[in-house]
Formats: C-alpha cells, structure tokens, sequence
C-alpha cells in the first residue's frame, strides 16, 4: 500500500454513536484527499458495487 490508502473495518453491532462518528471521520478524510487530487477511481474489493 502506499501513503495514504488503507483499509477499514467497521463492526456494525457497534453502538450507533461510535458508527456515526467513526463514518463522519472517513467522510471528513476522504473529502480532504479527493480535494488534494489524492483520490483514485475505481479501486474496490472483489464483490463490492
């Protein structure tokens, strides 16, 4: 991987709060790296949309 990608898991019987604040913090990050030009398209996991 390099700088800047990663990967998330997000364990849904977490409280609501916790997976709310959590999807507010990916959404803030990924809105500052697709402004920076950072972003790439097209990259998903096998199965995913």
């Amino acid at each position: 991987m390099s700088e800047g990608e990663g990967r998330v898991r997000i364990n849904l019987a977490t409280r609501r709060e916790i997976l709310e604040e959590g999807l507010s913090r990916i959404a803030q990050a990924l809105g500052s790296v697709r402004s920076s030009g950072g972003a790439k398209g097209g990259d998903t996991e096998a199965g995913e949309g």
